[in-house]
């Protein structure tokens, strides 16, 4: 009778029972054939790593070939003052074109620039474009600063420059302009612009601005 007895324990609670029936304790868990301790608790901490370690940052993919690059809206860039150079009396400076968007785009041509400095108005002065002073191109004839339009494709982190250049030396009785920055826009975008603050004097009435170039261009 212990032996149909202990086969309909069986039937009812399955494994456990064959334990129960041969010794009555649980028989302790092995582990699986062929693991050791070391080896299971290297895979343990492997799981834990792989739940823990952060995700990659995403990648910036460019534009496969064969498909046009987009014109650089201004929101897509950021301009930042950079290095100067002159003599007698005519200033170049040195303005750095950031691309902080995620995605590849072009510069080509020159900006558009506006000065822009304190302008009488009422009882006091406000900010407002300079109307006595003029925005031209630099001439071709200015060594490499007057070179021609080349595309600059820009991805994600990179530069360009172009270049500022106008005189110090007053002309005639002309007062010269105190200029506090000037409005930037690219090319491509005529909606928005950006207002680079960068103090500086204009006599003569211009400001010559270069096209976009290469970083390596710069000073």
């Amino acid at each position: 009778m212990a032996t149909r007895k202990c086969v309909l324990v069986l039937a009812a609670v399955g494994v456990l029972a064959v334990g129960g029936c041969a010794s009555g304790s649980t028989p302790p868990v092995a582990a699986p054939q062929g693991a050791s301790p070391s080896s299971t608790a290297s895979a343990t901490a492997a799981a834990t790593a792989a739940k823990t370690a952060p995700a990659p940052a995403p990648k910036t993919v460019a534009p496969p070939t064969g498909v046009a690059v987009k014109g650089c809206t201004t929101d897509q860039v950021n301009v930042i003052v950079g290095e100067s150079s002159g003599a007698a009396g005519t200033l170049v400076q040195e303005m750095d074109v950031h691309n902080t968007s995620a995605v590849t785009c072009t510069l080509t041509g020159r900006p558009f620039v506006s000065v822009y400095g304190k302008v009488p108005q009422g009882g006091g002065t406000v900010e407002a474009t300079l109307g006595g002073v003029a925005v031209g191109q630099i001439p071709s004839t200015f060594g490499q600063l007057g070179a021609a339009a080349t595309p600059q494709n820009l991805t994600h982190g990179d530069y360009a420059v172009f270049f500022l250049k106008w005189s110090q030396v007053p002309v005639g009785s002309k007062p010269c302009d105190k200029a506090d920055g000037y409005a930037f826009r690219t090319p491509a975008d005529a909606s928005v612009s950006h207002l680079v603050a960068f103090a500086f004097t204009v006599c003569g009435g211009e400001v010559q601005v270069s096209n976009f170039m290469s970083k390596s261009s710069g000073f």
